[in-house]
């Protein structure tokens, strides 16, 4: 070979390589599953993520797959807060409505099953599946195990006194509150379900408090022949619904200990108030509250100012926490 022909090969290899892109072109590296992920049918639930580990990716898979059940229901009671039985407004539907996404985000998805994984340029991709009818009785386990210990605690309270029965029943709200809330996620998973029943039940229990606080009166005493403290527990007692008369067998006393002091100049009650519940005799509730009151002008109005710092603090707790929380 010619030192000619050496040249012109070495020249054509040169224009090849110029004419050669400088980087090789990427091709996608998402997986096509995660483009374009299974859809919810009546079987399955679905759900695509992605993240810097195996554990970030499988958390957004599962907030993709609640996010799909939100916009899915969603579609279903867009523009209806109301539906009507006979031209009634049926508020529970209602509040479904305006609870729905916050309920789907309480669900716990349980039976998860992994389709897809892998770890493409150091990202991970995963496919979710769950199992919805192996998901509505897992929920509905929890559920009825849940309303069963409902029912037997309010039976329980049935055969007591009424102070007493109020007590119970208190007790029961955040046991209740959270049986509405399964069965807001069942309702949502199975529109079948028949959660209207459940929920008059618990609306039932939860009311009958006010009948018993309406029809069950208090006599209320102090300690001190000055009735600031109970006067302003008598205002709250009222404003609550309960009945407050001279004679009953349920009492509730106010006995308040009192210290007066000086400071710059001012007059200062510090005062230590009990409030004991009797029903029939029998101590259920009893409860201390700290108060502090001060005047410029005289012990009396720094008493008067304590009491209305009594007041506050009772109006933050709730009447009711004092007197039925154990």
């Amino acid at each position: 070979m010619t030192f000619k022909h050496i040249f012109l090969l070495l020249l054509a290899f040169f224009f090849i390589a110029c004419g050669a892109p400088d980087t090789p072109q990427k091709q996608s590296t998402i997986p096509s599953w995660y483009l374009n992920p299974p859809v919810n049918n009546q079987l399955y639930l679905y759900g695509e993520g992605d993240g810097a580990d195996m554990q970030e990716a499988k958390t957004n898979a599962l907030n993709t797959m609640a996010g799909k059940l939100s916009v899915e229901i969603s579609s279903n009671i867009v523009n209806n807060t109301n539906t009507y039985t006979n031209g009634i407004v049926n508020t529970y539907d209602k509040s479904i409505s305006k609870t729905i996404q916050q309920d789907i985000k309480k669900i716990d998805f349980t039976n998860i099953k992994t389709l897809k994984a892998i770890n493409q340029n150091y990202r991970y991709y995963v496919l979710l599946q769950v199992d919805k009818e192996e998901l509505i009785l897992i929920k509905k386990e929890a559920f009825f195990l849940l309303d069963k210990r409902i029912n037997e605690i309010y039976t329980s309270s049935l055969n007591k006194k009424p102070f007493e029965q109020i007590q119970t029943i208190y007790s029961l709200n955040n046991m209740i509150n959270e049986a509405k809330e399964k069965l807001n996620i069942l309702k949502i998973l199975q529109d079948s379900f028949n959660s209207k029943l459940y929920i008059t039940k618990y609306n039932t229990i939860q009311d009958k408090i006010h009948t018993l606080k309406n029809t069950t009166p208090i006599a209320l005493s102090s300690n001190q022949k000055s009735k600031y403290f109970q006067n302003k527990f008598a205002d709250l007692l009222g404003k609550n619904h309960y009945v407050v008369q001279n004679n009953s067998d349920i009492s509730i006393s106010i006995d308040s200990q009192i210290r007066y002091s000086k400071a710059y100049g001012w007059d200062v009650a510090k005062v230590n108030t009990n409030i004991t519940l009797k029903s029939y005799g029998k101590i259920i509730a009893n409860k201390n509250i700290e108060s502090l009151g001060k005047s410029s002008s005289s012990q009396e109005n720094a008493l008067a100012n304590a009491a209305l710092h009594f007041k506050q603090q009772i109006e933050t707790m709730g009447i009711d926490t004092i007197l039925f929380s154990k």
